[in-house]
Parts: structure tokens; C-alpha cells; sequence
């Protein structure tokens, strides 16, 4: 005879389907008893919680005993313990079986040769195998055939198996396994043992897995009393309502939640319970969260007892590795443990979370600007040695700062010797307190949280000595920030009367009212997506969940039947158009309102009249629009006048290019001092390549200094190879010290090689040139010009016969003698340092340093008239730029040149300042975020005439 239990139930009748349902309020009764709660969130865990506090207090209770709620993993894992007592196996965490999962799926891999492992995702392989797992154990699938199953099928069963022989020999369980080791115990036992409560309350559960009724059949027949809680039926009114777009939904949705407020706080009703359902919460939690803030987040509805509380909670929280906090303290490890890109690096110098920064903020800045234009894209703690033992960086090291990188430099020693994954873990602690983690100032109740989650994410990295006994440093890292990736972090807030929800989450809920959104027809039912490494027609045949459109229909409309019932008044609402602001056309052909978009699970739910829910709300960016009219212009396009002199003013010959390019570029990066923040290199770039042929041509002019000795040394071949070998190697070494880790070995040889042939090819080209002397390079020059204190550095000046000089600026790129003539000059930088110079100079010219199928080196430029012979430039005569500018001679040239510089330094002076670029100036302008010209533009796109004195589009 089976054992028959108080309540009526024997083995036959235990399942839940079955069984006589109880109120939430029985259910609470029960609890007060003794009885114990099995739920299948975590949030409907809370929710009891809370509701049977709210019943003590009622009843005038002021201490009293938690009631004993657990969710469904967690009474399982406590009960096999109760049971099994100190023999009992130990408990892999998530993070043990996922680890273990990768190497068993890596090793299988290497050995079966069946793919290329180097492409395999491990961890998604890893994540699937676990579900899969899980599923395998509580669908009862051990006595499936393992006839016509899928390789990967074939595959799963083969990890599996040495899963679980691995536990075996580590004497450890996996969380899948625990029901059907819970079931053997059971079993084996003839009365309900102390483990075993004598009431257990089901709660919250959609879907049954055959395991689960097994367990419950065999607690029935062991005496416990199974009481499944009811789905809430508190439904009164339910609505349909139609968004425009999703955003649209989600700020009617907040609109009708501050209405609500307002109301209770009408009526004295204390704090209303308003729960929002978003049906794809995860795919737009920030969206949610903005939109929200937006509307209820500086709202004050004047509710007494939320004053201290948020009006919403978001119940979704986000990885703790995105938490700033950690986020700091993951950046650290990261390039600590042996490897990080710069700005990862840049971040971590320069984070709140450290000792010293709020002293030391400008100082930090300034020290990351010097070293990015230093150091490689990617950096190392060798590389980072080499770098602060340049002169130029020590002097920027902030003290606190430089103490700190010094002393975990030399901690970091630690690097070469593997280690267990707990000594790791005890390491990464030392030098997160070296770097003054998390901070000096005091932590708020998130952080706090924060830094809890932190160490429990140690604790986990701890736990897989288990498994592996000793890794590398970065190994043991990418550990940390799987771990702190996969931990959600969200963290405990006071009650909030606004409750934002996730569809699983707010099943077994009741509240004062419900909006639910994304009830569309695309989304209800959801595809179904079965379970990867599972045949599909087992799943089908078991009637798992996601595995056919039966099982997915059926659970779509089991859940709109629970939220209809889940509050007095209840919204259910679809946008017409998706994010992309595209019409959606429903997937079945009979629908009469197709566009609509609505589900045909809630097409027989009544709509919504006009003035019983907020209709289309106002965005911010539509309502600036709107009052785009309204908006007050002022003209602001002149900063101050110069003092006498200038000397405050920098930048030489860019000053006059930025001027004539655009005055605001002028202002912004000459008055203001505002430059783009440089990024750090992954290799040498263009600026780089020029400078070192610049130094290089220094260098050997500086040797030969007239072109008959070029000639002598071009006579003996191997002389010159020899000179041109030791000034490109000389410069290489100088541009590694100054920049370490930017340029390989690899790199260095292939930049020795490109700059012999290019420089072989351009002194070929010299001496085919009539006589010059190179009487001055790089020649720094410093002296006042119209109000202005100009510095500036000529690349070289020749002199040829008759005593007259001629100026050369070196140029790697693209290049024309145009570009010196008109009101605004591209490049005013020759005629500046032929007005500083005199009227010695009698020719100015680019000389082009390229090598390729069509591009040689030449010298081009323009000359007086009487010493054309001489030179091998072209008369001024014959430029076509220059005609093109009714200009016929030198002379005249000269002087349209010192008219031109004389408006654009006099207009530095006076603070011109106005928005007026010049023709493409805008395409590699980086102080576009401080002009705004885009902004601008859009909003002249009514028609206005904005265009200044030039000519130009203000935009």
C-alpha cells in the first residue's frame, strides 16, 4: 500500500497538474507554519519574502523568523546535503563546469580532428553543452536511442560522458545532476527524513520536466505535503494599445506610471505596485533604463514612504565586469598579467578608482598625452619600464602615480612562474592594493555591492584550483573577467513602486496595475529555437520548451492567461513599426489589420479609448525641433584682442595655414591650446615616415654640405651606401628609444630597406640639379611679424650661383605649388619664411621625396626671373597658379605674399573666430566637436541663408 499523506494525495494523483491549488495568502499561512517554498525565480523568491513581511508587520509583529524560500536549484542543493551529510561530494559552481566543459570540448576536439579547434568557440560551445546537459537530466532523457542522431549529438554524448567520469575522479557534482541524485536518495529511504519539510510549496513554475514530477511523486509517498500556489487572479479590466515605434511604447508605457503615482497620491492610497513587462528586456535594457529616468527620474509625486527609494527598479542587472568600479580594477589585471591595448591602459592610469587621482587629475591627463605619443598601440610591463626611463616621460609622471606604476612594475615579476588559480587570485589582490583599489574616496551602497561581488569573483577564480593546478597570469585573468562577464550584477535598492520586469520574471506576481509591451505578432509565440547538441525530435516528442510552434503557442497563451489576471487593470500594447521605422506585415495571411502588427493572442482584447491611456508622447529631440524657431541667436565669432606682441600665441607657420583654412580651427587650436586627443600607434605612420627622412637629410647634408661632394661620395658606391646605412640606422635607433614596442624587428628591417632605396633614388635626383651649396638646415627662426611672435623652422636653404638662397621644404606626400597662392593659402609656410628671410631668397620649392612607378622625386616650385637658369625652377612668369592670380613677376609675387600673411596675422590679433571653412577643411579638421558644424547644419536645413563674407557656407 502506498504511503498516503496528509492533504489527500497518494503516488498516482502527485503531480502538479493535479493537485489542488492554494492563494498566495494560504500559501503565506503556510509559511507562517513552518512549511517550506520552492520557487522558480529568484524574484518571486523575494516577492514572497516580502509579502510575508508585509503580513507581520500588519499583524503588528516587530521581530520575527525569515520564512524558509528558496528557489528550485537551491532546495535541491541544500536537501543532497542534508541527506548525504559530510560525505557528500563537493558542488561544482558555474564557473568550475563551465571551465571544465572547455577543456573537455578543446581536448575532444584535438583528438578527433574533426574541425579546426583555432576556430571554435569554446565558450559558446561550453555555454550550450551546459544547457544541453541540463536538460538531458531533467527531461529524463538517458534512454533515448542512439540510433540517427547528429554528429554534434554524437558529440555532446562523448563530452559528456568524460564529464562526468572527470567528477567522478575529482568526487564532485554538477548542478544537472542533482534531481536525479536527489531521486536514488529518496527512493531508498522508507519515511520522510529531517532533511524533508512536512509542506512544500510549488511556485511560479510554467513547465514541468518529467524529473521534477518524479521527485514530487516521490515526496508524496514519503508523507510531504505538495500545495502548487495559484497563478494570481486579481484581473479586472485588460486594454490594447498601439505605439507608433518601440521607443514610442516604452514612453507611454513611463507616462502611464507617473500618471499612477499622481493618482495614488489624489486618492491617499499610499504607494501603488506597478509592474511594466518588456517582452525583449535584455535586447533593450539601456533603452528601458534611459526612457525611464527620463520620465520618473527628477519626478517627485510626493509619496512619503518612497522618498528614499527610486520611483522604478530595473529588475534586469548588467554584467558586474561593466560595474566602473570593477571595470577599473579588470584594466589594471589586464595589462599587469602581461598585455594590454593603450587606451585600456590609458583608462586605468587615469581612473577615479586609484590612489591619487583626484590630486593628481590634470597631471595624469598631461602624463597620458606625452606617453601615448610614445608608446605602441599595445602595452606590456617591459614596454612600460623601457618608457618611463625616457627623460621626457619622467618629467610627466604625477609622484603618486609613478610611485604606484614603479612598484607594480617590480611587482609584477611575478609574471614568469605559473601559479595555482588561488595564488593568482591572492597576487591580483596585492596589486589592486598597491594601485590604491577601489579609491580614497568613500564608497556608496553600490560600490559597496560592488566590491563584495568582486570578491566573491576571486573566491570563484579560487575554486578552480579544483581543476588546474597551475596557469599563466593571463590565463588566470582571462578567468577574472569570464567570471565577472557571466555574474549579473544588480544591486539591492530599496522598493520602488514602479517595477520593470522581464516576461519570466513577473509570472506568479500580482500588482495595482500592469502594462505589458512588445505583445507582437512576430514575438507571440516566439520562434521556436530548440536546444543545440539535442535531437530535435526527441525535444519535440517530450514537448520541451522552444523545441515547435506547438509548445510555443501553447506557453504564449499560458502566460497572457496569467497576466491578464495579474492586476485590476492590465495594458497590453505592440508599435506599429519596428526600430528601424519599418511597417510589419503579420505572418498570417487572414488578418485584417496586418500593419497593426498586434498578436492574435490579445486581438479579442478591446482597445483602448483616447483619453484612457496617454496617447503619442513628445520626445526631447522632436520638441527641440518644434522650438527651433524660438531659439535665440547670438553672434559670437570674435574672441580678445590680442596684448601687444602675441607671445602668448603658438604655432608658427600652422597658425597662418589654420587661419586661412578656417579662423575658428585657428582660434580653437592656437588661442585655446585645444588639440585632438592622439591615438597610440599600432606602427609607424605617415608623420612618422616624414620626420625620419627630414633627420636623415640633416644628417647627411650636415656631412656632405654642397652637392660636388654628394658627387664624390655618389662616385664610390660603397661610401655611399655606407653613409646612408649609418644615418638611417643612427635615426632608427633614436626613433625606438624615444618610442619603444612601436616598431618590431621585422618592421625595422623592412623601414631600413624602403628608406635606402628612397633616399638613393632622391640623391640621384640631386645631383642632376645645377650648383648648390646647403648652407642651412632645419634653421629655427623666432622673431615678431604684424603683431605676432612667429617661431618657425625651415627644413633647408640653398645657395646657388650669384650668392642668392633659395628655400626647400621637404614633402613626402602630395604636393603643389598652388596651394601658396589666393587670399587663403593652404600652405603659406614658404612664403612666411621667404618674409622672414628677405629679399635674399630668390626662389622657393617643395622638394618631393617619393619613390614609385609614377612618382619621383623632384623640385618644384617658382623663382625670380633673373636666376631661372641657374636653379632649375620655373620663373614666376610662367607658373600657371600665379597668372592664374594676375601675378607676372617675383617682385610682384613677393608682394601679394606679404599682403596675404599681413590679413591673416592681423585677423589672429583682432580674435577673428567665426565658422567659415574653406573648401574641404572640414574633412581632417578634428575640432568639430567644438565648431558643432554638423549641428548647425541640420538645423539650416529650413532654408535659411547662413553664408558668410567669403562666400562659404557657414556649414
Amino acid at each position: 500500500m502506498p504511503n498516503k499523506p496528509s492533504g489527500g494525495q497518494t503516488r498516482e494523483d502527485a503531480t502538479l497538474t493535479t493537485m489542488a491549488t492554494s492563494s498566495m495568502d494560504r500559501c503565506l499561512g503556510w509559511l507562517e507554519q513552518g512549511a517550506t517554498a520552492v520557487t522558480a525565480t529568484r524574484r518571486l523568491a523575494r516577492h514572497l519574502e516580502e509579502r510575508y513581511a508585509h503580513g507581520q508587520q500588519a499583524k503588528g509583529g516587530r521581530a520575527w523568523a525569515s520564512p524558509d524560500v528558496l528557489t528550485w536549484g537551491g532546495w535541491l542543493e541544500r536537501t543532497i546535503r542534508a541527506l548525504e551529510g559530510e560525505g557528500s561530494p563537493v558542488l561544482l559552481n558555474e564557473t568550475q563546469e563551465r571551465a571544465l566543459w572547455e577543456q573537455l570540448i578543446h581536448d575532444d576536439l584535438e583528438r578527433t580532428k574533426t574541425i579546426n579547434v583555432q576556430l571554435w568557440q569554446h565558450g559558446s560551445a561550453a555555454r550550450a553543452a551546459c544547457h544541453a546537459h541540463a536538460a538531458f537530466h531533467a527531461w529524463c532523457m538517458q534512454d533515448m536511442s542512439r540510433d540517427a542522431i547528429s554528429d554534434d549529438a554524437r558529440a555532446f554524448l562523448r563530452w559528456q560522458e568524460a564529464f562526468e567520469q572527470r567528477c567522478r575522479k575529482h568526487h564532485c557534482l554538477d548542478r544537472a545532476v542533482l534531481g536525479t541524485r536527489l531521486l536514488a536518495r529518496l527512493g531508498a529511504l522508507r519515511a520522510r527524513a529531517p532533511a524533508l519539510p512536512e509542506t512544500l510549496i510549488v511556485a511560479g513554475f510554467t513547465a514541468h520536466p518529467p524529473l521534477q514530477e518524479k521527485l514530487f511523486t516521490a515526496l508524496v509517498g514519503l508523507g510531504v505535503r505538495i500545495v502548487p500556489m495559484a497563478v494570481p487572479d486579481v484581473g479586472g479590466r485588460a486594454l490594447r494599445c498601439q505605439a507608433s515605434d518601440p521607443e514610442d511604447e516604452l514612453l507611454r508605457a513611463a507616462s502611464w506610471c507617473r500618471q499612477k503615482l499622481l493618482a495614488s497620491v489624489d486618492t491617499g492610497a499610499g504607494p501603488p505596485n506597478l509592474g511594466v513587462v518588456i517582452s525583449n528586456l535584455e535586447g533593450c535594457r539601456d533603452q528601458v533604463a534611459r526612457i525611464f529616468e527620463q520620465v520618473l527620474g527628477g519626478f517627485d509625486p510626493g509619496l512619503d514612504q518612497v522618498q528614499t527609494a527610486r520611483l522604478f527598479h530595473l529588475s534586469l542587472g548588467t554584467p558586474l565586469a561593466e560595474h566602473p568600479m570593477i571595470a577599473a580594477a579588470l584594466e589594471w589585471l589586464e595589462w599587469l598579467s602581461g598585455r594590454a591595448d593603450f587606451e585600456t591602459f590609458s583608462r586605468s592610469v587615469r581612473s577615479p578608482f586609484i590612489k591619487g587621482t583626484e590630486a593628481e587629475w590634470d597631471a595624469r591627463g598631461r602624463f597620458d598625452l606625452e606617453l601615448r605619443q610614445t608608446v605602441s598601440a599595445s602595452v606590456t610591463p617591459a614596454l612600460l619600464r623601457l618608457a618611463l626611463d625616457l627623460s621626457r616621460i619622467k618629467k610627466h609622471i604625477p609622484p603618486t602615480l609613478g610611485d604606484v606604476l614603479h612598484k607594480l612594475l617590480a611587482a609584477s615579476t611575478a609574471l614568469d612562474t605559473p601559479q595555482s588559480p588561488a595564488k593568482w587570485g591572492v597576487i591580483f589582490s596585492e596589486w589592486l592594493t598597491i594601485a590604491g583599489w577601489p579609491g580614497e574616496r568613500v564608497l556608496d551602497s553600490h560600490e559597496h555591492q560592488a566590491l563584495t561581488a568582486w570578491t566573491e569573483v576571486l573566491e570563484r577564480l579560487a575554486s578552480l584550483s579544483l581543476l588546474e593546478r597551475a596557469c599563466s597570469a593571463r590565463r588566470a585573468w582571462l578567468f577574472v573577467r569570464q567570471i565577472a562577464s557571466s555574474r549579473v550584477f544588480n544591486p539591492k535598492a530599496l522598493s520602488a513602486p514602479v517595477q520593470l520586469l522581464g516576461v519570466g520574471e513577473s509570472v506568479g506576481l500580482d500588482f495595482d496595475a500592469l502594462w505589458v509591451t512588445g505583445v507582437t505578432d512576430d514575438a507571440w509565440p516566439s520562434p521556436p529555437v530548440p536546444l543545440p547538441f539535442l535531437p530535435v525530435d526527441e525535444q519535440r516528442r517530450l514537448g520541451m520548451p522552444e523545441a515547435s510552434w506547438d509548445v510555443s503557442l501553447k506557453r504564449a497563451r499560458d502566460i497572457i492567461a496569467r497576466l491578464k489576471t495579474a492586476a485590476p487593470e492590465v495594458v497590453f500594447s505592440y508599435p506599429k513599426k519596428d526600430d528601424d521605422g519599418e511597417f510589419q506585415v503579420s505572418l498570417r495571411e487572414n488578418d485584417e489589420d496586418r500593419e497593426a502588427r498586434a498578436s492574435s493572442l490579445i486581438r479579442t482584447i478591446p482597445c483602448a479609448v483616447a483619453d484612457e491611456l496617454p496617447g503619442e508622447v513628445m520626445r526631447w529631440p522632436d520638441a527641440i525641433g518644434d522650438a527651433r524657431d524660438m531659439l535665440e541667436r547670438v553672434s559670437d565669432d570674435r574672441g580678445p584682442v590680442l596684448a601687444g606682441g602675441g607671445a602668448h600665441v603658438h604655432g608658427g607657420a600652422g597658425l597662418f595655414s589654420d587661419q586661412a583654412a578656417c579662423p575658428f580651427r585657428a582660434f580653437a587650436v592656437h588661442r585655446l591650446g585645444s588639440q585632438t586627443v592622439q591615438q597610440a600607434r599600432v606602427a609607424l605612420n605617415a608623420l612618422d615616415h616624414g620626420s625620419m627622412v627630414h633627420v636623415i637629410l640633416e644628417r647627411l647634408w650636415g656631412d656632405w654640405k654642397t652637392q660636388d661632394a654628394l658627387k664624390d661620395v655618389v662616385a664610390t658606391p660603397d661610401i655611399l651606401k655606407e653613409q646612408i646605412d649609418a644615418a638611417i640606422k643612427a635615426e632608427l635607433d633614436r626613433y625606438q628609444w624615444l618610442n619603444p614596442g612601436v616598431m618590431s624587428r621585422m618592421a625595422r628591417a623592412l623601414q631600413h630597406q624602403r628608406l635606402f632605396k628612397l633616399l638613393q633614388a632622391h640623391l640621384s635626383f640631386e645631383i642632376e640639379r645645377p650648383p648648390f651649396t646647403v648652407v642651412e638646415r632645419e634653421k629655427k627662426l623666432e622673431q615678431d611679424f604684424h603683431s605676432l611672435r612667429v617661431r618657425v623652422r625651415v627644413d633647408r636653404i640653398d645657395e646657388i650661383a650669384g650668392g642668392h638662397h633659395v628655400l626647400i621644404d621637404y614633402k613626402t606626400g602630395i604636393a603643389e605649388p598652388a596651394s601658396w597662392f589666393g587670399e587663403y593659402p593652404k600652405e603659406p609656410q614658404l612664403p612666411l619664411y621667404r618674409a622672414l628671410l628677405g629679399d635674399q631668397v630668390a626662389g622657393v620649392a617643395f622638394a618631393r621625396v617619393r619613390r614609385g612607378e609614377d612618382e619621383q622625386s623632384y623640385l618644384k616650385g617658382v623663382c625670380d626671373e633673373t636666376i631661372a637658369g641657374t636653379i632649375g625652377l620655373s620663373p614666376v612668369s610662367k607658373s600657371r597658379a600665379a597668372r592664374g592670380n594676375g601675378i607676372a613677376t617675383w617682385a610682384d609675387l613677393v608682394v601679394q605674399w606679404d599682403g596675404v600673411l599681413k590679413n591673416l596675422a592681423h585677423a589672429v590679433a583682432k580674435g577673428e573666430a567665426k565658422v567659415a571653412p574653406q573648401p574641404q577643411a572640414c574633412n581632417y579638421c578634428d575640432q568639430q566637436a567644438l565648431c558643432r558644424i554638423d549641428e548647425r547644419d541640420v538645423l539650416n536645413e529650413s532654408g535659411r541663408d547662413d553664408t558668410d563674407e567669403r562666400g562659404q557656407d557657414d556649414g
